[in-house]
């Protein structure tokens, strides 16, 4: 595994992506990484600076670039610039009554409930039984779901076995 490590590090000769580049506003060295590229592969970059300079600033920085040419590249000012959009107005319509208000804090309340009940019952439900004295046998966890499980084999057998069932026609044949 070392020998590829250093294979990649000292042997092939990695360049920086030029859609990162571009991001970053380093458009000179997307360009000159595009001319590196296609002459390894025996190849011509149409590419030229003035064309992508030409085609415009990054969407939602056209204030950023008059204002001192310079584009604020940071990943803070790119989160800022994607979360400029998000007001609130569409939340904001889920509380305009004392009603709707209620029922949407209810619903949030529940399904946060949910998220948390789901994964603790499903991690604990061994633990749980065991120090309330149910013995499955060997106690593996295969064998404790197996008979505690709402979904027992059986039932979930029955719409197969069930001869105008449409799961029996995609199970069965």
């Amino acid at each position: 595994m070392i020998v590829l490590w250093f294979i990649r590090f000292f042997v092939f000769n990695l360049y920086e992506s030029p859609k990162y580049l571009m991001g970053r506003g380093r458009d000179a060295e997307a360009i000159k990484v595009l001319e590196m590229v296609a002459a390894y592969n025996n190849s011509t970059n149409r590419l030229t600076l003035e064309q992508l300079q030409r085609t415009g600033v990054i969407a939602g920085t056209e204030g950023e670039a008059e204002k001192g040419g310079v584009v604020d590249t940071s990943v803070a000012a790119a989160i800022r610039r994607n979360l400029e959009h998000l007001k609130g107005e569409h939340v904001k319509s889920l509380f305009v009554t004392r009603k709707l208000a209620l029922s949407t804090s209810l619903l949030i309340v529940l399904w946060a409930f949910i998220g948390l009940a789901f994964p603790l019952y499903n991690s604990f439900l061994t633990y749980f039984l065991q120090t309330r004295g149910a013995d499955f046998g060997d106690g593996s966890v295969y064998i404790t779901y197996r008979n505690v499980s709402p979904f027992a084999p059986q039932w979930e057998g029955f719409p197969v076995n069930k001869p105008l069932s449409t799961n029996s026609k995609s199970f069965c044949r």
